[in-house]
């Protein structure tokens, strides 16, 4: 999911985790954070040179990630790549497999400004 910050302005505004867990991966391009319950949520086109976070760092809820840029594909808006991939049960069958984000975003800023004392609706 491609999701625009307010402004296009690269750097400026801040991903949040979606939930509370561990940074399992920093890449070139993209972070990936893993929950206790084994959802990932991985975050494409931060500006991975200036990271609020390290691999294997515990973050909570609402907590600043990085900041949204265009970083792997500078022809594009700046933009934040937002995907997350759960365990779900079909039957018999577990799957992982790519979940809709918005809930979890919403959340997860509503967290971060409740932590800050910033009012929301």
């Amino acid at each position: 999911q491609d999701l625009r910050p307010a402004t296009c302005r690269a750097n400026y505004h801040w991903a949040v985790a979606a939930d509370d867990g561990v940074i399992v991966q920093i890449a070139r391009f993209s972070v990936t954070l893993q929950t206790a319950a084994g959802t990932l949520y991985r975050y494409v086109h931060l500006n991975t040179s200036d990271l609020a976070v390290r691999e294997l760092q515990p973050v909570a809820r609402g907590a600043r990630i990085g900041r949204i840029s265009n970083n792997w594909i500078d022809k594009l808006p700046i933009h934040l790549h937002f995907d997350v991939k759960d365990t779900i049960k079909v039957g018999q069958q577990t799957l992982v497999t790519f979940v809709p984000p918005y809930a979890s975003l919403v959340e997860s800023y509503i967290q971060r400004n409740k932590l800050q004392g910033e009012q929301h609706e």
